[in-house]
């Protein structure tokens, strides 16, 4: 079987986004599956916002070959909001800018040439023409991505899948407070059963998302791959003991605004009373490049950034090695949100205890639970109360006493074989 896959995120950014394409095109051949990848040049520098819309390095089409995978990668040009950001900054034209936004958020999906994703469709194109596939995907976002394969299969008969990173318009219904939001999210809508009309199924990376696209496209099959996680060798990870001589707690990847931030942080400033400080850390993995995200971190509590650490990004198996040394590992959310946080599963397979703050009440709570594999929080006097439980542990010198029941099962590879069943389906 061969399946062409689209992806605007792929190796080597490092993000979820593009770990996720990248591990179908490792895994899909072993269960049988050849993939062929079409994705933007990305460069490998990229460490801030505005290295997102650089144009990239390489201005041609480039197409490398290895065993069962064909990787296509396509120029890309910043279109001209992003070309103000780079010649002037983010300070400047920032009315232009979202008026920009605005046209070409909702333009692209009706004219062709305000879309800088478009080399990706148009390379998809040509490959179809001189080659057969079995099947097309498209992982989202951006979701114009969704329209192009959704042409690409009514020009090529070639059956397609639509794979949800997150719900698109179901997302966009939280936010539609305002008449141009809920303009936009009417219209995004329509846009959205226009395209999935003629789709094969839908892949989403979580049940609670499931449940969401269940509502918007009913009648559609509907199937769960989860992101999972990518560890090489993870026998040689699990031997790496957590210091000695500094508590340490981490946190890996960005945040979001609705995230209980603040709680964990209050609760940290409570645990840090009367501790000495050489002994404690906090460290922030990937943070570095985000000043938003920063400063929210540091205004906080002055007296508790002693502590603190925050670092660029870092890649993802080094990464791995630093989070297995850690004593805890934060994962961020609040109650009712149902949002599965990717890096839960990178987190289960490291066998270090987890502390979610807030409880969800929902996904990741179950995930927690089942496995046995940390604590929930749902106030700061919480989280202080579970950092001094995991603190007397260090102190002592010890390995936390939790079971981490099934915590391998949800591994890329595995998940890849799940893409693939029901890709083979068709």
């Amino acid at each position: 079987m061969k399946v062409l896959i689209l992806a605007y995120d792929f190796n080597p950014l490092i993000s979820v986004g593009a770990q996720r394409p990248a591990s179908w095109q490792k895994y899909l051949p072993g269960y049988g599956i050849e993939t062929v990848v079409v994705t933007r040049h990305w460069d490998e520098d990229i460490k801030q916002a505005a290295d997102y819309i650089r144009p990239s390095t390489n201005q041609s089409v480039l197409v490398t070959t290895e065993a069962n995978t064909t990787t296509i990668r396509t120029p890309y040009k910043p279109n001209l909001r992003d070309r103000i950001i780079l010649k002037y900054g983010e300070g400047r034209f920032v009315l232009l800018r979202r008026f920009l936004s605005m046209v070409m958020s909702i333009g692209r999906y009706l004219f062709p040439f305000m879309d800088s994703h478009r080399p990706i469709y148009l390379a998809a194109q040509q490959y179809l023409k001189e080659h057969k596939v079995d099947a097309i995907i498209a992982t989202g976002e951006p979701f114009i991505l969704f329209s192009y394969a959704s042409k690409l299969s009514a020009e090529f008969n070639t059956p397609w899948v639509a794979d949800y990173r997150d719900v698109w318009t179901g997302s966009l219904e939280q936010h539609a407070s305002g008449l141009y939001r809920r303009f936009e999210q009417g219209l995004f809508a329509r846009f959205e059963r226009r395209y999935i009309s003629n789709v094969a199924f839908i892949s989403t990376a979580s049940p609670t998302y499931r449940d969401i696209l269940a509502g918007i496209h009913p009648g559609k099959r509907i199937e769960v791959v989860y992101n999972g996680n990518d560890i090489n060798n993870p026998e040689n990870i699990l031997q790496e003991k957590a210091s000695n001589h500094v508590f340490t707690i981490a946190y890996a990847g960005i945040f979001y605004a609705h995230q209980k931030l603040e709680m964990f942080l209050q609760g940290f400033a409570l645990f840090l009373k009367d501790r000495p400080r050489e002994e404690i850390a906090l460290i922030f993995y990937g943070l570095e490049y985000y000043p938003e995200m920063k400063s929210r971190i540091l205004r906080f509590d002055a007296t508790i950034n002693d502590c603190i650490t925050i670092t660029p990004r870092i890649p993802y198996q080094e990464l791995m090695v630093k989070l297995r040394k850690a004593h805890a590992l934060l994962l961020l959310t609040d109650k009712g949100r149902n949002w599965l946080n990717a890096k839960v599963f990178d987190y289960l397979a490291l066998k270090r205890p987890i502390l979610l703050v807030e409880n969800d009440k929902g996904i990741l709570e179950k995930l927690v639970d089942e496995a046995d594999a940390g604590y929930k929080a749902e106030s700061a006097e919480e989280v202080c109360a579970i950092l001094e439980k995991l603190y007397q542990v260090f102190k002592n010198a010890g390995e936390p006493q939790l079971a981490f029941r099934n915590s391998n099962q949800y591994n890329r590879k595995a998940q890849a074989g799940v893409l693939a069943g029901h890709l083979k389906k068709l």
